[in-house]
């Protein structure tokens, strides 16, 4: 379930517009952005942003930048066309990633808990004009210590507001949490690859009895946060 894993299919929903947000509406009340409620994820010929492009993105949190992210996010493939090369959406676990490095490098961990990142959104030049900062943890933790939330964005860090000695502590950890990251990406691709091929297995055995359908393709879409 979404409280155990962070992340959940649903399936058959219409292609039509604003279908996400139906959707979204019967989990809780939709959280508009600078966005708006829904925007389309489409490559574009003169983009203003890399998620309107066909350039592949590394794994990210959008919205850092909010004092108050939304805690869920929504996107819903509404068309995939066979000769399309790419265009996956992919997750990563990165509270795995986290709880890696605590246990491999806990100064790093106890670094990115308590040292903050800059998150910024130049948002200047678009219709609706705000530019956003927010400085929190990357890796953050409750009293306890138990690990509560992540703050990964790469394409939306700004300047940071940390002293010298503090600037080399946190880009040692910050290396170290994106090599667990990838670690993590590397080995849950692995995964799939391996249940791909026993599944293709499968499917060649029982092909007599059984007609084979087309593999499910989660892709960028329309989102709702």
């Amino acid at each position: 379930c979404m409280a155990e894993t962070g992340i959940t299919l649903v399936e058959n929903v219409p292609t039509e517009d604003a279908a996400v947000l139906r959707v979204a509406e019967r989990v809780a009340p939709p959280y508009e952005s600078i966005y708006g409620l829904v925007f389309d994820v489409k490559a574009e010929p003169d983009p203003i942003n890399i998620a309107y492009t066909n350039l592949p993105i590394a794994a990210h949190v959008d919205l850092n930048y909010y004092e108050s992210p939304p805690g869920l996010q929504f996107l819903h493939c509404c068309h995939f066309d066979d000769t399309v090369t790419g265009g996956e959406s992919t997750f990563v676990d990165a509270f795995a990633a986290a709880e890696r490095l605590r246990v491999s490098n806990p100064t790093a961990f106890d670094t990115l808990t308590s040292l903050p990142a800059s998150f910024r959104k130049d948002h200047s030049d678009r219709s609706r004009p705000v530019i956003m900062y927010y400085h929190r943890p990357i890796l953050e933790v409750n009293h306890r210590g138990d690990l509560i939330g992540i703050n990964w964005s790469p394409p939306f860090e700004g300047p940071l507001g940390l002293t010298p000695a503090e600037l080399d502590r946190f880009y040692v950890a910050y290396r170290a949490y994106r090599a667990a990251l990838r670690e993590t990406e590397a080995e849950a691709a692995s995964s799939t690859a391996s249940a791909r091929a026993s599944a293709s297995l499968s499917t060649s055995a029982a092909s007599s009895t059984a007609a084979g359908g087309s593999p499910a393709t989660a892709c960028g879409g329309s989102r709702v946060a």
